[in-house]
């Protein structure tokens, strides 16, 4: 059984290990978790089986653009990720940010990861909502990025 809760500071140090053991994003520096928790618990979340952490969400909405949640970095235990838990995982994240008004998920993610792919497929699917891919961040980024930008929107209260 996995429950959800909002990240405290202590959970950090087990955050850099989840996204260490993942082989499709990057493990930031311990103070990278530490500030995105500090700054961002109403808009993250720690997936815990018993009391251990087994996966997070590092999500945010920007002032510049409240109706956006964006997904930093989103991980589960290799144990843990199997077919429905990511969308599990995302979906406990994304449904209290659209009851306070987001209209829209941005996610970016490895291009050749399946999983992930298909977990944002169920989001949309669940929340009536398209998904879209567009290149990564827009200009700047190698056209070769291993990475694109998902959109999943627009997202609807009925279904949060």
């Amino acid at each position: 059984m996995i429950d959800f809760r909002a990240p405290v500071l202590s959970d950090c140090g087990k955050v850099r290990r989840i996204a260490g053991q993942s082989e499709l994003i990057e493990q930031n520096s311990f103070e990278y978790y530490a500030a995105y928790v500090r700054d961002f618990s109403d808009t993250s979340l720690i997936a815990v089986s018993g009391v251990q952490p087994v996966g997070f969400v590092l999500g945010h909405r920007s002032p510049a653009a409240p109706e956006e949640y964006v997904v930093a970095q989103w991980a589960l235990l290799p144990e843990f990720d199997r077919a429905g838990a990511r969308a599990t995982l995302l979906l406990a994240a994304v449904r209290p940010q659209v009851r306070s008004g987001a209209r829209q998920l941005e996610v970016v993610a490895a291009e050749r990861d399946e999983m992930t792919l298909a977990a944002l497929e169920r989001v949309a699917a669940h929340q009536g909502a398209v998904l879209r891919s567009e290149a990564p961040m827009g200009e700047g980024i190698p056209p070769d990025a291993p990475c694109a930008l998902y959109r999943i929107g627009p997202l609807s209260p009925a279904y949060a």
